[in-house]
């Protein structure tokens, strides 16, 4: 009986470390993908200046060489902020609510999560606590307002193309 419960409480022990080191895990990984979102974002917000400052210029000029020269510098910078948004593997960027545009999917639609990314930085689904929910709307409320932007842009290059040059 004694060797019974010495095993029992030895296993209990075990079970209780490996739960803590499981724990400090799963909270340093999260801080890891948090961190990594917010660079992210940052790195969004840097190259939505530089398309909105691409677009000023673009308003200004009367050359049509230079409209021309601009206008395709804004489309590669649309180009390049879109795939910036959908994010990669190790990288989280806001493809979780574009869906997967590159292969065929459609934008707010599934199928464009990264494999990996839901446990880490948006939690796992069955985790409704009020800290967990609260860095989810964070986070879909930055992604929301980067789309907005970038389909501002996006109006606004389409405009361009309309308009003829300023005189």
């Amino acid at each position: 009986m004694k060797q019974l419960l010495m095993a029992v409480v030895v296993s209990m022990t075990i079970a209780a470390g490996s739960t803590y080191a499981a724990d400090d895990k799963a909270a340093a990984d999260a801080a890891a993908a948090e961190q990594a979102y917010a660079a992210q974002q940052e790195k969004m917000q840097a190259h939505m200046k530089q398309m909105q400052e691409q677009m000023t210029a673009l308003q200004k000029t009367t050359d049509p060489t230079e409209r021309q020269k601009l206008m395709q510098q804004h489309w590669a910078s649309m180009q390049e902020g879109m795939k910036l948004m959908h994010g990669t593997d190790s990288m989280p960027g806001c493809g979780m609510m574009m869906g997967n545009m590159h292969q065929g999917g459609s934008c707010c639609g599934g199928g464009g999560m990264h494999h990996g990314m839901m446990g880490n930085w948006w939690g796992s689904p069955d985790d409704t606590s009020s800290e967990t929910l609260a860095r989810r709307q964070q986070m879909m409320g930055s992604c929301m307002g980067m789309q907005q932007q970038m389909m501002n842009q996006m109006m606004q290059h389409q405009h361009m193309m309309q308009t003829p040059p300023a005189q």
